[in-house]
């Protein structure tokens, strides 16, 4: 595992504080720390607690990811994801823009973007971002219904970051959002965020009316477990499934580690040929040193 370079700044805020927490929390490290593993905190999201992880640990992470999400976005851009973005050849209207940082990435590559947000930081306090100030300067007032009508009307992709849960009214994006884009012949999605994590949910309705085209990987803090999704609708009723075996590629009697957040498997057996690549993802987010245990698995 490495972190690649980029002139972006978040990313490369990112990439320093890895280097500090391989300094901290790395095997070179000139202390170990003697605590006990602890879950995160509770969320009412799918994803329950933050990965487990030494308090220590714990108290790092948010260090290190909080002030950025609120300075900068939710989740890093990388080349790759914004190259897949900007190879969808069309204009992106994002809901739910924050700061519009994703929107001003997407810009530097030359893509149309129009962003939207319910409570744009820059003229009233966001409860994500404060009154922090915007990275466009034509971020414009509007709930993801209006963001969605604004894209299906353009022929443009309706993306998202990190979008709410579905229980804010004002900003419920897979649900209604997406549905409402679709109602009105929008056929192109894009989201990055985490489906068994802290973003809004997937359900069967999404599920069945849309299909996954592409899946992307984006850097992820200690604490997340985040990736970029483009979608079409589906020209079938069949639903998706997203999760598969991370060993093996099966669907089904899955389990999460609760280290990592990103890796699933159908049997232990999976788990255990899939050990060396749990162990590098383990170390890379400084998770812990011990080997894998029954406890480790929702």
């Amino acid at each position: 595992l490495r972190i690649g370079e980029s002139d972006d700044p978040l990313h490369r805020l990112y990439r320093l504080r890895w280097r500090e927490g391989a300094w901290l929390f790395g095997p070179a490290a000139p202390w170990r720390l003697d605590e006990r593993l602890e879950p995160g905190e509770p969320t009412t999201t799918p994803k329950r607690n933050d990965p487990v992880a030494m308090p220590t640990v714990h108290k790092w992470r948010d260090a290190a990811r909080t002030w950025a999400c609120r300075e900068y976005a939710y989740a890093v851009p990388c080349d790759e994801a914004l190259d897949a973005l900007t190879a969808l050849s069309r204009p992106v209207v994002e809901a739910g823009a924050g700061t519009g940082y994703w929107a001003n990435a997407l810009r530097t590559r030359g893509v149309a973007v129009t962003a939207y947000d319910v409570r744009p930081p820059s003229v009233i306090a966001n409860a994500y971002h404060g009154r922090q100030a915007a990275h466009v300067p034509d971020l414009q007032t509007g709930d993801a219904l209006r963001a969605a009508e604004a894209a299906a009307a353009a022929g443009a992709a309706l993306f998202a970051c990190y979008a709410p849960p579905e229980d804010d009214e004002d900003e419920a994006f897979l649900g209604r959002a997406a549905s409402h884009f679709a109602e009105r012949g929008g056929d192109c999605l894009a989201l990055v965020g985490e489906w068994r994590g802290d973003t809004a949910a997937a359900d069967a309705a999404f599920l069945r009316r849309w299909e996954l085209v592409t899946q992307c990987p984006i850097p992820n803090w200690g604490d997340t477990s985040a990736a970029l999704t483009v979608w079409r609708p589906s020209a079938s009723s069949q639903m998706c499934v997203l999760d598969a075996c991370s060993a093996c590629g099966v669907k089904r009697g899955l389990r999460r580690c609760r280290l990592t957040c990103d890796l699933v498997y159908c049997s232990r057996a999976c788990a255990m040929d899939h050990a060396a690549r749990r162990a590098a993802l383990i170390a890379f987010k400084f998770a812990d040193r011990r080997p894998p245990g029954a406890s480790d698995f929702d």
